[in-house]
């Protein structure tokens, strides 16, 4: 139900969710979270258009890259799974994540949403379906089912495999853990698909390190469709949330107002590691400079383009040499327009011509005064 619409009649609102992907998300919100106010914003119809895409079959790799609590599973594991059952009950869901406790929730949340008067008014056809704690199964032998990632999958298949969470954030700091899920990726899931040609994978989450499975995906190159959304803009971006419609979203933009205004983003900032904040809300677009660590040095140079550089005279408030530098301080600078002057984007570390004459011409000058002064005594 997005937000703003005008005013239509019942008929035409239920035909609109039937046929709407974003229509619905809005739909099953309210119908799960009746006292919950449903913020609709771009970045859902943006979501739900990548995800109708993969219904349709015009995608069949996605991958979604938001920050917490954006709604992605929301849209991927919930809203995605029952609207397209009730469209076409054959259809078979896999869903992987990597442990039990949220596959149990997000298949509650789904069984609730199914099972609710609105949705059956919605798809009438949707008779009860058979239910056990990790499978639903449809009476045309479709349904939605959920296993942890790194368990046995043989003999499991499915037209749609989402992967959901795939790690955990301690879990992902560990090289082992990370290469055996990577490992079980190209080993085990990919065989899964029921289709090869014609079904699809979803992967679902935020980014947790330069080497998580997002980044994995993305090195092989294979025709992964990317969307990757910051909770703030890096550069100016354009997201189609039709095919026909773009979003055209500015740099220092946040992704959700209305959500998560800048100053909520400057409270998490503080009460974070850097790094998880690069990652979980900034996808990995701005890279820590140190790592784990939040502070190191930086080397300042006092040169600057378009100046000519005299070693003789340095301006005092200019920044040079090594430097301590906060990683926090450096996120603040480049995305918060706070001390935007931290690291200057017209510094320079290479002598023009007339520079290294000059400061030749300052070290023969010295040479021969040492020398005058050794000659003297």
């Amino acid at each position: 139900m997005k937000m703003g619409a005008q005013k239509m009649n019942l008929e035409d609102f239920m035909d609109l969710c039937r046929h709407d992907f974003s229509s619905f998300v809005g739909f099953s919100f309210y119908e799960l979270y009746p006292h919950q106010n449903y913020q609709h914003n771009w970045h859902i119809d943006v979501m739900a258009h990548h995800l109708t895409k993969v219904v349709n079959g015009e995608c069949q790799k996605l991958i979604i890259n938001v920050p917490p609590r954006m709604l992605k599973s929301h849209c991927a594991s919930i809203a995605l799974p029952a609207w397209v059952l009730g469209r076409d009950p054959r259809k078979k869901f896999l869903y992987l994540h990597a442990g039990k406790r949220l596959g149990y929730e997000l298949q509650d949340e789904f069984l609730a949403l199914v099972n609710s008067k609105r949705y059956r008014a919605l798809f009438p056809h949707m008779q009860r379906p058979e239910i056990d704690k990790m499978r639903f199964t449809t009476h045309y032998g479709g349904g939605r089912q959920f296993v942890p990632i790194m368990s046995k999958l043989t003999g499991l298949g499915a037209d749609f495999i989402v992967i959901d969470d795939p790690i955990g954030t301690d879990d992902v700091r560990d090289d082992t853990l990370r290469m055996r899920l990577h490992k079980q990726f190209d080993e085990n899931i990919l065989q899964r698909l029921n289709d090869k040609n014609n079904g699809a994978i979803i992967l679902v989450m935020q980014r947790l390190h330069e080497k998580d499975l997002t980044a994995h995906l993305i090195a092989k190159n294979d025709g992964w469709v990317h969307l990757d959304l910051s909770a703030i803009a890096l550069q100016d971006e354009s997201w189609p949330i039709t095919d026909r419609k773009f979003y055209h979203r500015k740099k220092g933009e946040v992704l959700h107002e209305a959500r998560e205004p800048k100053e909520a983003l400057m409270h998490v900032l503080k009460s974070v590691n850097s790094h998880a904040f690069s990652y979980q809300y900034l996808q990995g677009q701005y890279k820590p400079r140190f790592g784990d660590n939040e502070q190191g040095c930086l080397w300042f140079s006092p040169m600057r383009d378009n100046e000519f550089y005299d070693p003789n005279v340095i301006e005092e408030e200019r920044l040079h040499g090594f430097v301590h530098i906060d990683e926090k301080d450096l996120i603040k600078s480049q995305l918060f327009g706070i001390n935007k002057e931290i690291i200057p984007n017209n510094m320079r570390h290479g002598l023009t011509i007339e520079e290294i004459e000059l400061h030749g011409n300052i070290l023969r000058e010295k040479m021969f005064e040492r020398e005058r002064m050794r000659e003297s005594g």
